[in-house]
């Protein structure tokens, strides 16, 4: 049965800036989980997807990776208030961030992003290189800031001064040759110039800066409002807290039974991390921290330190380091920050640990970075071999604009039908830029992109497209692109409200819960039941004599489980041979769960648990 609503997108009468418009929570008889993929500023299309979505969905769980985990907090501090206007709070965000800032030309957007006085003369020379189309304007607006980038140096002398004065001597020779000859090498010598200082800059002045252009933190002299402290505030008004109070933490979010969770990546190790951080191993330096948080953020990080043994706080307290709070006493900001760390433009967070792989143990340091370098739509999150509601994914989609329609519904796709979403979109791929971006989105992206066309997972995902010129890094986008962008995200959490089949979705995450239960539990109880792969000692054997290994289970339990381990194969099998067939010609056969299940075929992998 089609359990699809006969309805369009979404009622386009429903003002989401009215909290009137989102019905408490007793009143609510759908919930979901919601992820969302990162993209930096193609984040302002989050809020009304979201705030669309809650007007008739309880938002259970949420989460994301960079600009998808801004919008996660957001959605959660949202339906933690959502007796406080958090939503309609949450929906008017958009139209802020794309308004013209006061005494400046950019937007509210924009003008988060500030760099740090060391960093300055580097952000407005990079600046010009991010989200600015053309090559052409790019050059000739760099020329400024590059020459400010500029040391008098040696290799500036030979490579600038002494061109420069060869074009002026040749002026006065009255010799054209000469002119054009030291000009073309005044041109090389200033861009190799340029580059040369500005990479000297920032292997001194990016490192002071924690490895970013921006801290997140004003910058110098600045009077606008800077992307941490005015996230920290906007969270808690959004949450129904005071803006200045104690910050909203994930314990506070539990308690009214909402999960969030976002990716972050231990660039140290090259691991991917959820957070909160569930391990008892971290250190924080406050120094540090106080150049990446707001202090309200940081005084409640050391007042609420997490329990640590005696000798482990003793060995932190000797490098001024205190440890991080336990994860229901995290800031989410904190969470927030760290997924969000784009790499160079945003600084890394540091978190320092003992290292007992050393026989003194000292302490190291680990840099946090973007969640999105190492998955950047984790729509695993929340997800249960058999979901007792859904978890939508809102997947954004970088296209040429010859595939953007004037009709916003246009631009967002969910699939109607079990058939559709299989292959997935395609890179063009036309010039050489073009392969090595698609190389790093392979490297980068592939695991998520295989999982999101996994049955049971594609058909839950809303695809919102959008141009290389909109969204991404373009973080001085006019209102009028913000407008369109946040409308194309009305119309996703629209598709997932009424264009979802819940039967569908339940039935097929169950038939491929079965087939993948049969190719696990099969070859498990079958080497179970082997005698002869472990000579020495079978699995049963050490089941029911578990020295010199004693584990928490008894026995009994053990066996128990083993015997149910191998019954539930003996099912399997059994099923197998009622379903087996024999044919005229004498060829038998047989079917298994695994005939008929939904395409491409899902697999069980034992991995960490994030």
């Amino acid at each position: 049965m089609d359990t699809r609503a006969d309805a369009t997108d979404f009622d386009d009468q429903l003002d989401l800036e009215d909290p009137a418009s989102y019905p408490k929570v007793d009143d609510l008889r759908a919930s979901c989980d919601l992820v969302m993929k990162g993209g930096i500023t193609s984040g302002v299309i989050y809020p009304q997807a979201i705030c669309q979505l809650a007007t008739d969905h309880r938002i259970h769980s949420v989460g994301g990776t960079s600009a998808g985990a801004i919008a996660a907090a957001g959605a959660a501090a949202a339906e933690y208030g959502r007796a406080t206007g958090g939503y309609a709070t949450l929906a008017g965000l958009p139209r802020w961030l794309s308004s013209t800032a006061e005494h400046s030309t950019h937007t509210n957007l924009y003008e988060m992003f500030q760099p740090q006085k060391r960093t300055a003369a580097l952000y407005r020379l990079a600046s010009i290189f991010i989200g600015q189309p053309g090559w052409a304007q790019r050059a000739l607006r760099s020329i400024v800031p590059g020459i400010r980038v500029l040391k008098p140096t040696l290799l500036t002398a030979v490579l600038v001064a002494l061109p420069a004065f060869l074009v002026l001597l040749g002026a006065l020779e009255g010799s054209y040759t000469a002119v054009v000859a030291s000009a073309l090498l005044f041109t090389i010598g200033l861009f190799v110039s340029i580059v040369f200082s500005a990479y000297s800059q920032a292997k001194i002045q990016m490192k002071e800066n924690l490895f970013g252009l921006c801290s997140g933190m004003p910058g110098h002299n600045s009077t606008h409002a800077a992307l941490t402290p005015w996230l920290t505030e906007e969270i808690n008004s959004i949450a129904g807290l005071d803006r200045s109070g104690p910050p909203l933490t994930f314990g506070m979010l539990e308690e009214r039974g909402i999960t969030l969770a976002m990716l972050t990546t231990n660039i140290s190790t090259g691991t991917q991390y959820a957070l909160p951080l569930e391990q008892r191993i971290w250190a924080f330096d406050p120094i540090e921290f106080r150049q990446l948080f707001p202090s309200s953020v940081v005084e409640w990080m050391e007042a609420n330190p997490g329990q640590r043994s005696p000798d482990t706080l003793s060995s932190l307290a000797k490098h001024g380091l205190c440890p991080l709070p336990a994860a229901a006493d995290l800031p989410i900001i904190v969470g927030v920050r760290m997924s969000l760390s784009f790499p160079a433009l945003l600084s890394a967070v540091p978190l320092h640990a003992i290292d007992y792989r050393v026989s003194f143990q000292p302490v190291v340091t680990h840099w946090f970075s973007d969640g999105g370098i190492t998955s950047n739509f984790p729509l695993h999150f929340f997800d249960n071999a058999v979901p007792g509601h859904p978890t939508f994914g809102i997947d954004l989609e970088t296209v040429d604009e010859r595939y953007i329609v004037d009709d916003e519904a246009g631009n967002v796709s969910m699939p109607e039908s079990n058939g559709q979403g299989i292959v997935p979109a395609h890179n063009l791929i036309e010039t050489v830029p073009q392969f090595a971006r698609a190389v790093k989105h392979a490297v980068q992206n592939w695991a998520d992109n295989m999982q999101t066309h996994m049955p049971g997972y594609r058909d839950r995902i809303v695809t919102v497209r959008h141009t290389k010129d909109e969204g991404g890094l373009n973080l001085d986008m006019d209102s009028i692109t913000v407008e369109r962008l946040s409308l194309r995200g009305r119309h996703a959490g629209g598709r997932a409200q009424h264009q979802f089949d819940r039967d569908n979705h339940r039935w097929i995450r169950y038939r491929s819960f079965l087939h993948v239960l049969e190719k696990f539990v099969r070859p498990a109880a079958a080497t179970i039941e082997a005698s002869d792969e472990w000579p020495d000692r079978s699995y049963r054997d050490m089941v029911a004599n578990p020295e010199p290994r004693p584990d928490s289970w008894s026995v009994a339990s053990a066996e128990r489980m083993t015997n149910e381990i191998t019954g539930l194969a003996l099912a399997f099998a059994e099923e197998e041979a009622n379903r087996t067939t024999v044919a005229d010609d004498g060829t038998t056969s047989s079917k298994t769960f695994a005939n008929g299940a939904p395409k491409p075929s899902p697999t069980i992998q034992i991995r960490p648990q994030l």
